[in-house]
Formats: C-alpha cells, sequence, structure tokens
C-alpha cells in the first residue's frame, strides 16, 4: 500500500507514476511474506512452493538487469578490450545500434550505427562502459565510415561526478575529430581525459560513459565501431 501511494503521488514532484514500479514492490512484499512464514511453519509446502513462484516472477522481471550483469562481467573478462562486439547481447551496453558480422583478419563483429539528419546532435552512447581505467595509458576506437566525405566526430568522456553533478560541458572530457572514409583509430592519451575538466580532475576509476555524437548533419551517416581498448 505505501509503494502504491509513493506511486500515485509521485506526479506532484516533478516524476511520473510506474504501474511497473508498484509491480515490483509487490513482489518484493510476497517476497518477504513467503520467506517469514516458511520460518515459521517449517515445512509449508503452501509457502514454499508460493516462494518458488514468486522468485521465478522476480527473475523474469529482473531478466535484463541479470543480463546485463552478465555481460558486464564478461566485459571484465575481455580486459583491455572495452568492446568488440563478440558477447551475446552486448548492445544491451549501448544506448542504440546492431551487431554486424565482418570477415576480416582483425575483428569478426561490429557496432553499426546510423545517425539521423534534421537534429542539432545526433549520436549514440557507450552507456555500460568498464569503469576502472587506471593502470592503462591510452584508449584507442577503432572504427569506420561509409561516407565518401571528411565527417567530424565528437567524443564526450564522463565519469560520476559528472554525471551526479550539473553536467556541465567543462566538466567532463570533450573531443572533435576528423573521420575519413573507411577505417580510422583514434587515440587518446588517459591523461588528457584525467585534466580535461576545469577545476577537478576526471576520475579515471569511475568512468561512467562515452559519448559519440555529430553536430547538424544534413544527411544520414553511418558509422561502424570495431573495437575499443584501453593500452
Amino acid at each position: 500500500m505505501l509503494g502504491s501511494v509513493v506511486e500515485l503521488i509521485q506526479a506532484n514532484f516533478d516524476r511520473e507514476m510506474d504501474v511497473s514500479d508498484i509491480y515490483r514492490n509487490f513482489l518484493g512484499c510476497f517476497l518477504a511474506i513467503t520467506f517469514f512464514h516458511i520460518n515459521k511453519y517449517k515445512g509449508s509446502k503452501l509457502f514454499i512452493s508460493a516462494f518458488i513462484v514468486i522468485c521465478s516472477f522476480i527473475i523474469i522481471e529482473q531478466y535484463a538487469l541479470f543480463s546485463v550483469l552478465s555481460l558486464k562481467y564478461q566485459q571484465y573478462k575481455k580486459l583491455p578490450v572495452l568492446a568488440d562486439f563478440s558477447l551475446k547481447n552486448e548492445t544491451l551496453l549501448w544506448s542504440e545500434g546492431e551487431i554486424i558480422e565482418k570477415t576480416t583478419r582483425r575483428e569478426n563483429y561490429s557496432l553499426k550505427v546510423t545517425l539521423v539528419a534534421g537534429k542539432k546532435y545526433s549520436g549514440f552512447t557507450f552507456k555500460d562502459v568498464y569503469q576502472d581505467w587506471r593502470g592503462f595509458n591510452t584508449i584507442e576506437f577503432h572504427l569506420r565510415s561509409d561516407s565518401k566525405d571528411v565527417v567530424k566526430l565528437c567524443i564526450k568522456i564522463t565519469d560520476l561526478t559528472h554525471d551526479e553533478g550539473s553536467q556541465n560541458y567543462n566538466n567532463r572530457f570533450n573531443l572533435c575529430t576528423e573521420v575519413m572514409h573507411g577505417e580510422n583509430i583514434i587515440r587518446i592519451p588517459l591523461e588528457d581525459i584525467s585534466g580535461a575538466p576545469n577545476n577537478r580532475e576526471l576520475d579515471i576509476s569511475e568512468i561512467s560513459q562515452i559519448g559519440f555524437f555529430m553536430i547538424d548533419l544534413t544527411k544520414e551517416k553511418t558509422l561502424y565501431i570495431d573495437t575499443i581498448k584501453l593500452k
């Protein structure tokens, strides 16, 4: 009841009611109630069965979370490679894009992302990047462009302090660079990233996101991210 009331009054505090949150609240309550009764009435098949059913609903409800946690563990095992798109469901770590197979002697998979025209900023985000970059000196981006023209790609890198604060432009790392047709390698020293914000150091042990965007596109562009790795 308390969880439902909280959801209902959120509209008065610049938030929106989420029915799925009410559902999760009830699952949590029923999990606690059945667990309590299992301990109180030891051996009760009714409450044990109810407990198993509720646990199953929670697993189904949190499948996406479990998938991301599994991906994060596999991501850790691949270090110093941050992304090469060889993992199942790796797109869950990105805001958009599709994984395609390619046949080169270096990489087998790429993330294909289409940047649409007609907006001030068109981009995508590596939203669940591995956070701790300590012990490395450089980050490398291996990417390809199918545009015959030279295009300008901007990269932003943020830490948790930036995301939890004012999120100002000058409180993160920013780089805009030219991308040629075909294969490109962008190398960025980590000392440039840590020293980028004004009046503080960007914390490379708590990296939160890597964003990619283009400005004022007049026609659609397609990028392929092959590999992102630390060195």
